[in-house]
């Protein structure tokens, strides 16, 4: 039996939720390390590794802490504990951009037109190309934790081709240092710099898809772990989302079409209100909050996980 676990995109806060709720769940019995399969996408790459690789996932938070703001183009948050934040408090530099790419990208893809989502995609890449950001130099040195992790054979990230748009699933077989697929999976558009690899250049693997469960595809039981809501909720009238969810969503049908068993994790009220309902994703500062809110939740899933788990 094959088991998967599937850990979307949510910036440093959801880095540090993911993994208190992947602590706490080991804690209560159910051991996500023991996927045959982990495809992790921008925040959930960096939990992703560290889970495949047996590693401590208490080093995200010395990873989060050692890393600080984003610098250049960091986005401005609100204060935490507003239940009902408005859109307009997103940094519009890279959001706008980011939900305009993606949305059309989903919306062709629902028209089955992959070539124009491709174009989409890579309309948002060349932007990122010609932006100023940190160096990739700089980049790259923020996932030193992983200069010396081996490619655990149960782990994939995504990322994007920032020149063509096109979607890329890095595995051990791609001959890539872990470090530098990890870190073009979290390349930001706009935010951080695209990243050399493979003789291209790769931005954040969530230009596609949050989630992009449907590579999971063939497992017989799957964790789907998601940063935001799958649906859209009314305190999020945010444009294009919809149909960005919407695209997610029919991802993980595909997965569980071809699962026996299928299991979604979504943010609990605690991790919403730390979150912002997703707005302050990138804001390191609530990184502790978010851990503490991951800890807490895996009390409230662990038993429903442990019968689909120990399968």
């Amino acid at each position: 039996m094959k088991r998967a676990v599937v850990l979307g995109g949510g910036g440093p806060v959801g880095i540090a939720w993911q993994a208190g709720l992947i602590v706490g769940l080991s804690t209560a019995g159910v051991d996500l390390s023991q996927a045959d399969l982990v495809v992790g996408t921008s925040a959930g790459s960096v939990v992703g590794l560290l889970l495949s690789s047996g590693a401590d996932l208490t080093k995200a938070i010395r990873l989060l802490t050692e890393q600080g703001s984003p610098g250049n183009g960091s986005p401005e948050q609100g204060s935490p504990g507003q239940g009902s934040p408005e859109p307009g408090g997103m940094s519009q530099a890279f959001d706008d951009a980011l939900l305009s790419a993606a949305g059309a990208a989903a919306v062709a893809e629902s028209a089955g037109d992959e070539e124009a989502a491709s174009r989409a995609r890579a309309g948002l890449g060349q932007r990122a190309l010609s932006a100023t950001t940190m160096s990739e130099a700089e980049w790259l040195s923020r996932f030193d934790l992983f200069s010396e992790t081996e490619w655990p054979n149960a782990f994939r990230c995504c990322a994007v081709d920032a020149d063509d748009g096109t979607f890329r699933v890095w595995g051990p077989d791609d001959s890539v240092p872990p470090r530098e697929a990890v870190a073009s999976s979290c390349a930001v558009p706009l935010l951080y710099p695209p990243v050399n690899l493979a003789g291209r250049r790769w931005i954040d693997g969530g230009v596609r898809d949050v989630l992009n469960a449907d590579v999971a595809g063939g497992a017989d039981v799957a964790v789907v772990v998601s940063c935001t809501l799958l649906e859209l909720p009314w305190q999020l009238p945010v444009a294009l989302l919809g149909d960005i969810l919407s695209a997610t969503r029919r991802r993980i049908e595909v997965l569980a079409s071809r699962a026996e068993d299928l299991v979604t994790i979504v943010p609990g009220p605690r991790m919403l209100e730390v979150s912002e309902w997703g707005l302050a994703l990138m804001d390191f500062a609530r990184t502790g909050e978010a851990y503490d809110a991951g800890l807490e939740q895996a009390g409230l899933e662990a038993d429903r996980l442990q019968a689909h788990w120990a399968r």
